[in-house]
């Protein structure tokens, strides 16, 4: 296969992607519950004083950005949907970010063991009607 300068190919690009999710569920997780923790993400272009996050609703403004752009694909991935769910329904983001990293990382275990990705995208679609 011919090298192309920043073109990631399967599964690297998957993997990537998958770690941008985990990175943006790890800091999303320990607000959720009733005993929500509260997490400070440093900011690094604007303003030296960290941005308090007491609910995911707030990664949906997209103050996280990562270094790795595979990995931030990913990231941005989840940022859409937690903005999708903060819209419609203005609360469980962080609950939607949990299960959004669990239904990608057994969507790409299946895919990876040789499952057709159409008929997940299919029952998926079924299961949210």
């Amino acid at each position: 296969m011919p090298e192309f300068p920043g073109v990631v190919f399967e599964p690297h690009a998957q993997q990537r992607m998958q770690r941008g999710v985990n990175q943006i569920v790890d800091v999303v997780r320990p607000t959720l519950g009733p005993c929500p923790r509260i997490v400070a993400v440093e900011h690094t272009f604007r303003s030296k004083t960290p941005e308090m996050l007491d609910s995911a609703g707030l990664i949906s403004r997209r103050i996280i950005q990562l270094a790795d752009r595979g990995a931030d694909m990913g990231a941005m991935l989840l940022r859409n949907v937690l903005w999708r769910v903060q819209e419609a329904a203005g609360d469980g983001t962080a609950t939607a970010a949990v299960l959004f990293q669990a239904v990608y990382s057994r969507g790409l275990t299946y895919v990876a063991a040789g499952g057709n990705p159409l008929m997940l995208r299919r029952h998926l679609e079924r299961g949210l009607a």
